[in-house]
């Protein structure tokens, strides 16, 4: 009977040695990837069939987190080159605007000019008028 116990007690620690060390590992890996932002690192599938499982798991999760990492940075690239087109084509039609604008108070300048040109004129004639018709 002692030795039956002593068998179980070996048996049921090599068990319990075949889970923990596995799980240990899954937790440390977890937690180095939590405490330093970093996804790269990958467990041993090894153990019985459920470590194994949870340590596949855990590898696949921290695939997905990198390619999710990974499509993220890509998208803030894209939008920060596209602001940038932004910002470009926005001073294009700034200046553009400006050069509007400059010609449009030219031209306003100019009607300003023909329009005191053309009153000037008038009058002149209502004075040639005048005096044609004195003589």
């Amino acid at each position: 009977m002692e030795f039956l116990a002593l068998v179980s007690a070996v048996v049921a620690a090599v068990v319990a040695q075949s889970v923990n060390r596995p799980l240990k590992e899954v937790i440390e890996a977890a937690a180095y990837a939590v405490e330093n932002d970093d996804f790269t690192h990958n467990v041993p599938e090894v153990g019985t069939l459920e470590t194994a499982c949870v340590g596949q798991m855990n590898n696949r999760l921290m695939e997905k987190f990198r390619n999710i990492i990974l499509e993220t940075t890509r998208a803030s690239s894209d939008i920060a080159e596209s602001a940038n087109t932004l910002s470009v084509a926005s001073a294009q039609v700034k200046a553009s605007s400006a050069e509007q604008a400059d010609a449009v108070s030219s031209i306003a300048a100019t009607f300003e000019q023909v329009s005191v040109s053309v009153s000037e004129t008038a009058a002149n004639m209502q004075t040639v008028g005048r005096i044609a018709g004195e003589q």
